[in-house]
């Protein structure tokens, strides 16, 4: 009985719960961050541009790594709280209700708040910036109808996604042809990985894979012709 009972027990953790105790443990080892691919640019017949890459800058929360005192984990969500601006118990309840274990905290940071926080982010584990892209849409009115437009991904879009292709703070085509090639424009992020031992210090890191832009897209249309066309027709 000993005997079958321990062999039950043994397939329980190895094989229905193997998976995740495996993904728990690698969690505990290493840290993966995005290298972010260059969304591909749009351009009209004449290849003028009508849509490009800014950098913006994200602060994103690994929650794993948030100190297990909560002394000290409400301290720093105090001290970051102060940064961003925002109130600290907002703040707080925001990181506990949140039930993916790595989360956005604040996006498209300020010169001034992403300066402040390079000072502070060693001395806050968990909390880190990443480098980030937003559209700039040369041509909006006139396009908008066409061309679309990307936004943050939201949760249910974020499960529903290949988890290698995508991060919890990503952006990805909502409408138009943003939406429609946006397999062929956002291209294949790279991967940063850091590996820690059991207390949770740095042993290593490096590019894991490294990132592959996205394709650009040609259009038939001519902007000028079509900024023509508007002007016409609303007068």
């Amino acid at each position: 009985a000993a005997i079958i009972l321990l062999a039950a027990k043994t397939f329980q953790l190895v094989v229905l719960e193997g998976k995740a105790f495996k993904d728990l443990a690698d969690r505990n080892f290493s840290r993966i961050s995005p290298i972010r691919a260059d969304r591909g640019i749009i351009y009209d017949r004449s290849l003028k541009k009508l849509v490009s890459n800014l950098p913006s800058f994200d602060l994103v929360l690994d929650k794993i790594d948030l100190p297990k005192d909560q002394n000290q984990r409400a301290q720093e969500i105090e001290k970051i709280a102060g940064i961003i601006r925002e109130e600290s118990l907002a703040l707080k309840e925001k990181i506990e209700d949140s039930k993916e274990e790595k989360m956005l905290i604040a996006e498209n940071l300020s010169h001034e708040d992403i300066v402040l926080l390079e000072t502070e982010i060693r001395n806050l584990p968990g909390f880190q910036i990443e480098k980030n892209t937003v559209r700039d849409y040369f041509e909006g009115p006139s396009f908008a109808q066409v061309i679309g437009y990307t936004g943050r991904i939201n949760a249910k879009e974020y499960q529903n996604l290949k988890p290698e292709n995508y991060f919890v703070s990503d952006y990805l085509g909502k409408q138009g042809l943003e939406k429609s090639y946006e397999e062929i424009l956002r291209g294949k992020p790279g991967v940063f990985e850091i590996q820690k031992d059991a207390v949770g210090k740095k042993v290593k890191e490096g590019i894991k894979t490294e990132a592959v832009s996205g394709q650009s897209l040609v259009l038939w249309l001519d902007s000028d012709l079509q900024e023509k066309l508007q002007e016409e027709l609303a007068r």
